[in-house]
């Protein structure tokens, strides 16, 4: 898998396909045992992780929404952040309207004991944080998943077109936002075991030897996504707008 400056990739695939470890990878929370994940070009396991992390983003499935005002758990990211540049992030999180609502708009305490958060709220406010903390890359795991279908859509549409040059891995299990990529993978269901761990079947498309996943920060021509597992081909779903 290739991510090139301004990719947007989608990663899709049943419970246990490995779309978690894909993610750890990328972090560094894990390091491969097998295969490698390059930066620029470089293995990523000669990076500090502070210099890792300072170039990959995450909004994992179970962000946390930290016991203080909207603001404060948003500069958490870019704690200089101005007033304006927190006003941006919460837009393009589609969360300017709930704002708004809140009695002390971006000052109205959060978590525990005060302004109850909704699980759709927090997903926004996590992906707001991540884009005020401005990453090269930003991945995004099931960040539409407590969301109705027209804040899913809208979402979706607000961070996949836009033109900044951020590389985006989209993890999902539905099917929001695939029209809007420009490659999506499909992660394959894991083999069955026996008792002694080897596969009794050794099924056609499911791969034994993983392969190399890269990002880049650098410039140039974006190249095509390699494909893992299976690709998506349903001509149902219609290419990414132009």
């Amino acid at each position: 898998m290739d991510l090139p400056p301004g990719a947007r990739v989608a990663v899709l695939g049943p419970s246990g396909s490995g779309k978690s470890t894909l993610v750890a990878l990328l972090l560094r929370f894990l390091d491969p045992s097998r295969g490698q994940v390059t930066l620029d070009g470089d293995p990523l396991d000669t990076f500090s992780l502070t210099d890792v992390r300072g170039t990959v983003g995450l909004v994992d499935d179970d962000p946390h929404v930290f016991s203080s005002t909207l603001r404060e758990n948003l500069r958490l990211a870019h704690p200089g952040a101005t007033d304006d540049e927190i006003l941006t992030a919460l837009r393009r999180a589609h969360l300017g309207d709930w704002v708004a609502w809140l009695p002390d708009g971006r000052d109205t305490f959060l978590g525990d004991g005060h302004a109850a958060v909704s699980g759709g709220e927090r997903a926004r406010i996590a992906v707001a944080r991540a884009l005020l903390g401005d990453r090269r890359v930003l991945v995004l795991d099931e960040p539409t998943a407590h969301l109705d279908t027209a804040t899913a859509q809208a979402l979706a549409e607000g961070l996949l077109e836009d033109t900044v040059d951020q590389s985006i891995l989209w993890v999902t299990h539905g099917r929001v936002g695939l029209d809007r990529v420009d490659a999506a993978l499909r992660l394959c269901e894991p083999a069955p075991r026996s008792r002694h761990g080897r596969d009794p079947s050794n099924r056609a498309g499911h791969s034994t030897s993983p392969g190399p996943v890269s990002t880049d920060r650098g410039h140039g021509p974006p190249a095509s996504p390699t494909h893992l597992g299976e690709s998506l081909e349903d001509p149902a779903w219609p290419a990414r707008p132009s």
